[in-house]
């Protein structure tokens, strides 16, 4: 996979040198700032220190120094850092983070920088504000979708699923001859939390309320549990073990005819399965019979810290790498995967993919296109940043950040439920209320 996005890539960086980048507004900017950043895969590495080059080169008396950190690394050095009062400049927070650093008050607001963009340049969903206050700026979105081996789809006379019962039919019929109907992650990790997530949310459920409070012990989560049991039968042994890339390798592989993530199936199948590339479609995941029409999308976000010493050179550097062709370069490093967060970048990545002979965007145009509109549909969803916004059949973006939802994650809550029913044959209804004493308790002994 590497070689072949490599090689994208370079012609990417190439492209970039010959195109006029966003341009930084240098106004007699001058210091240094340190950019603590979370996106560590080599491509988005290669084009963020390309975009630092640029902006260095156009603002010599300024220096953008780059450390890359993992999550859990991030975190611990975000929160002791920022806590602490260090003056930490540019830094990547995950959303569900964004409102406790903020009502902490260890953040920078954006107003003036969103201002100065355009609010109505930002697709629905992408701006999360905490008390009125912008805090974090939206640089890449996702979404997850369905991947469908249409070829053995159409040889056995059925149609794309649209709802977990069709779902479930059509997982049955292709679960042969050594080939899965479908792949899901069932370890203990975070892919595990997402996909049940999104589960509960499609039933008509949250994991917590609109006052935070854990909501687990509920109808929708029971029915959420009892559709991932269903669908994990016609899923390869060993997802018990499973996280995001397992999902990836089983549709590359052929394991798998059906497969749930983000964007970044398209290039996978490119770099490593390329004779499935007039075979697979990309589609909306299906949804809850009775439930909410809901997908699940979301976006990654920079912010400041409170302390930052020199935040006019961090806002002019944040804009310089995220709008433009800077931030459809960012994109094109994983087609498909990072969708755009302003309407202007998502106009120009259209027309970059539309007209591109590039093989790994001519021939799969139309999915990554596709990726683009699902995560800015009106239908994308992400409970951590609205809680409690599911009632039934509909779905609401209230804008109420879920503050608990990191110790969801943290302590496996959602994950462990899942695995009490698919390895430990624990009954939906007996899972959900011990997910939710859990949750409980969890919460109590953090006050």
């Amino acid at each position: 996979m590497k070689k072949g996005l490599g090689v994208f890539l370079a012609l990417v960086l190439l492209l970039s040198g010959l195109t006029p980048l966003a341009t930084a507004e240098s106004g007699g900017l001058s210091g240094t700032i340190t950019f603590l950043s979370g996106e560590t895969d080599e491509e988005q590495v290669l084009v963020t220190r390309a975009v630092i080059a640029a902006f260095e080169k156009e603002n010599p008396n300024c220096k953008i120094e780059l450390v890359l950190a993992g999550m859990d690394d991030r975190e611990e050095s975000i929160m002791a850092d920022l806590y602490a009062g260090a003056p930490v400049d540019l830094i990547t927070v995950d959303v569900e983070s964004i409102g406790t650093y903020a009502n902490a008050g260890i953040l920078y607001p954006l107003d003036d920088l969103i201002q100065e963009i355009g609010e109505d340049d930002f697709i629905q969903g992408s701006r999360l504000q905490v008390n009125g206050h912008d805090y974090g700026f939206p640089y890449a979105g996702c979404s997850m979708m369905m991947y469908v081996r249409n070829d053995l789809l159409e040889a056995a006379g059925l149609k794309v699923p649209t709802t977990w019962s069709e779902l479930l039919e059509v997982a049955k019929a292709l679960t042969k001859d050594g080939v899965y109907g479908c792949c899901l992650p069932a370890g203990q990790n975070n892919a595990t939390t997402l996909w049940a997530n999104m589960f509960i949310n499609m039933a008509g459920g949250n994991v917590c309320g609109t006052d935070l409070q854990p909501t687990l012990d509920t109808e929708p989560v029971r029915k959420a549990l009892q559709f991932y049991k269903d669908l994990a039968q016609y899923c390869p042994e060993g997802i018990s073990s499973y996280g995001y890339g397992d999902q990836i390798t089983a549709f590359c592989s052929g394991k798998a005819s059906i497969t749930f993530y983000q964007g970044r199936v398209i290039a996978r199948v490119f770099s490593e399965a390329p004779d499935l590339l007039d075979r697979y479609g990309v589609y909306e995941i299906p949804t809850c019979d009775d439930g909410a029409p809901l997908q699940f999308s979301s976006y990654n976000y920079y912010a400041l810290g409170a302390n930052t010493q020199n935040p006019e050179l961090a806002k002019a550097f944040l804009k310089y790498l995220c709008t433009g062709q800077n931030a459809a370069n960012f994109a094109l490093s994983a087609p498909g995967h990072i969708t755009p967060s302003l309407h202007s970048v998502k106009n120009l990545l259209t027309d970059i993919v539309k007209t591109s002979t590039e093989p790994i965007l001519a021939k799969s145009a139309e999915k990554i296109l596709f990726s683009f509109d699902h995560a800015a549909g009106e239908k994308g969803f992400n409970e951590s940043a609205n809680a409690g916004g599911v009632t039934g059949t509909t779905f609401t973006r209230n804008g109420i950040l879920n503050t608990n939802y990191s110790y969801v994650r943290q302590y496996n809550i959602l994950s462990g439920m899942v695995q009490q029913v698919l390895l430990n044959n624990v009954a939906p209804q007996e899972a959900a209320a011990a997910a939710q004493a859990q949750f409980v308790e969890v919460l109590e002994d953090l006050q």
